[in-house]
């Protein structure tokens, strides 16, 4: 099985179909009549939906046919081209005739597909569809891809078309390696390619980019931000003070068995910052949690305000918010303490230090970066003690859609203040920038990968922003993996915040196991339950004891999540997998945002 198989497994069972907003002057598509009302008007069936439409001609109700949108607007201009009684060559043959159009005969099966799929296309479009096969060759391969690229209203280009194939072919890991080992290591090796080595070596082991010299590069370049994240992770005394913290560093620099300042080790600081990240969370980081920690301090000895406030709490779902980031004592303290409506002076006083605790807990972007850095500086298999892998995974995934660029067009095109002007280049800029100055065998390598990374974003091109479908791949390697991991999340809708609604989505990750190989989990969340589905082929040693499913069914429930049940299958790609949702002709046009 591979990703190409994969795409689009979770979108739900109903197809996508034409939306009339999406027709475009030019465009040809398969309608059937409905209704005819008067002055050469019909109720039309595109797909799922309807469309009254202004005719050319007097047609015949409860029929088929091809039109032409002349143009779009208050209502919709169709011109027949040919009525459809089956898609027989002879009514292709009508309509290319017709349109002016010579399509070899090998491709006109493809067009005809085209058609019957309800993918809409103009003829001046059905021409670079017709070149690619020309430079491609007629393959199922390359007709799919084209239908892909028709589906997603892409542009008809080679650029497009070779990055979304590159994305399809090899693994993303082995490319990010081949770029690494292109890059000079000499003294005279220029800025681009060592900021560019930078970006990629949280993403490959044996990249020399150990803890203490990633510790030794931030202490060089921002001393100030790495004091204070190793304050609020508690890896240095309380009472420490910069200089001391700075000199401390610097004298572990200096020793020769490599061993971390502070008397630790790369265990500790990854817990450390790990306890740290599970700790964040963007309400903390906005004004709202801060506005009720001084509501509760300033009416702290007034009853009815604090309960109002308590209120307020529920109705913002702020306690559902923190519950994840508070240990079990602390949350049922807090819940107790918002059902009391007679809580005491020193209970006020100690929800507020509670919350004020996880506020100071919150990172800056700068020390969330140094964050993720250390705790990818050491790969699982060079630890001393077993760590666990979810960290890491979080850090990785969260790292890959910081740097690699991939969200480089949506924070050009957005700019907010949640949302700052990157002030690094990313990954895929360097590539860029490095193509100029790198040898031909360089220069290959950086367009495979930068094809690839372009081919992700484009990949995830949709219009459809309510049910929002996100494809990614990340290097696995680190993670102690023999090949790169696919995921794949669907939002049933959006929360008031126009984030993707955490209670009501699926999530898919495709793996190689080292000991139990091809792996596929689907995850489904309906009104936070939770039904798990596991794909593998030594399904007769898998199985989920009932220790490990109690452990999996509280760590949801601290979450406030249900398990509902866990399942085990074969994998069968013809069969036992969901099935790929139908080719759509919907025009997109929205990138996703991968920071959603």
């Amino acid at each position: 099985m591979n990703v190409n198989h994969l795409s689009g497994l979770l979108k739900s069972d109903r197809a996508i179909q034409p939306t009339t907003t999406n027709l475009k002057a030019g465009q040809m598509i398969s309608g059937r009549v409905q209704e005819l009302y008067p002055n050469n008007r019909a109720l039309i069936s595109i797909g799922n939906q309807q469309i009254v439409a202004q005719l050319e001609t007097s047609l015949s109700a409860k029929q088929s046919y091809l039109f032409q949108v002349l143009s779009t607007g208050d209502i919709t201009k169709l011109k027949v081209l040919t009525e459809q009684t089956g898609g027989n060559n002879a009514q292709l043959e009508a309509m290319l005739k017709q349109l002016g159009i010579n399509v070899p005969k090998e491709a006109r099966s493809f067009i005809q597909s085209l058609i019957n799929q309800n993918i809409a296309f103009t003829p001046n479009q059905s021409k670079e569809m017709l070149s690619l096969l020309q430079q491609y060759g007629n393959s199922n391969e390359t007709k799919a891809q084209i239908m892909e690229m028709m589906s997603k209203g892409l542009p008809i280009t080679r650029e497009v078309f070779n990055s979304l194939t590159s994305l399809k072919e090899g693994q993303l890991g082995d490319k990010l390696q081949m770029v690494a080992n292109s890059l000079s290591t000499s003294s005279a090796s220029t800025s681009v390619e060592q900021l560019l080595r930078e970006r990629l070596a949280p993403f490959l082991t044996n990249s020399n980019n150990t803890m203490l010299n990633v510790m030794q590069k931030m202490n060089n370049n921002q001393p100030t931000e790495l004091f204070t994240l190793f304050q609020k992770a508690a890896l240095i005394p309380p009472n420490m003070s910069q200089a001391e913290f700075t000199s401390s560093i610097r004298r572990g620099l200096t020793q020769t068995n490599g061993a971390l300042p502070f008397n630790t080790t790369p265990e500790r600081v990854m817990e450390a910052l790990s306890n740290l990240a599970e700790k964040q969370n963007v309400l903390l980081k906005d004004s709202q949690l801060n506005n009720v920690i001084n509501r509760l301090s300033t009416n702290i000895n007034q009853p009815e305000r604090i309960n109002e406030w308590k209120q307020f709490i529920i109705q913002m779902n702020i306690d559902t918010k923190v519950k994840p980031m508070l240990s079990q004592n602390e949350n049922a303290q807090l819940t107790n303490w918002i059902q009391n409506k007679t809580s005491t002076v020193t209970e006020n006083q100690q929800i507020i230090n509670m919350l004020t605790n996880l506020q100071q807990k919150q990172t800056t972007p700068v020390e969330s970066g140094m964050m993720r850095a250390l705790i990818l500086a050491n790969d699982q298999q060079t630890l001393q003690a077993p760590f666990p892998v979810k960290h890491q995974f979080l850090a990785l995934l969260k790292e890959f859609i910081q740097v690699s660029g991939l969200n480089d067009e949506v924070i050009l095109a957005t700019p907010s203040k949640e949302t700052p002007q990157p002030t690094e280049f990313s990954m895929k800029q360097l590539l860029m920038q490095g193509m100029a100055q790198s040898s031909e065998v360089g220069n290959d390598r950086m367009m495979q990968l930068l094809s690839t990374l372009t081919g992700m974003q484009l990949q995830n091109i949709q219009a459809e922003m309510n049910n929002p479908n996100l494809q990614l791949v990340i290097p696995g390697e680190k993670l102690g993996l023999p090949n790169d991991m696919f995921m794949e999340f669907e939002g049933y809708k959006k929360n008031e915040n126009g984030e993707i609604d955490a209670d009501y989505c699926k999530i898919l990750f495709h793996l190689e196991l080292s000991n139990i190989g091809e792996t596929v989990i689907q995850m489904a969340v309906q009104n936070r339950v939770v039904n798990i589905a596991i794909y593998n082929n030594a399904i007769e040693e898998l199985g989920l004891e009932e220790s490990n499913k109690a452990l999996l069914k509280t760590a949801l429930s601290n979450l406030d999540y249900h398990l509902s049940s866990v399942s085990f299958k074969k994998i069968n790609e013809e069969e036992t997998l969901p099935q790929k949702n139908k080719v759509s002709h919907e025009n997109f046009s929205e990138g996703f945002d991968f920071r959603v």
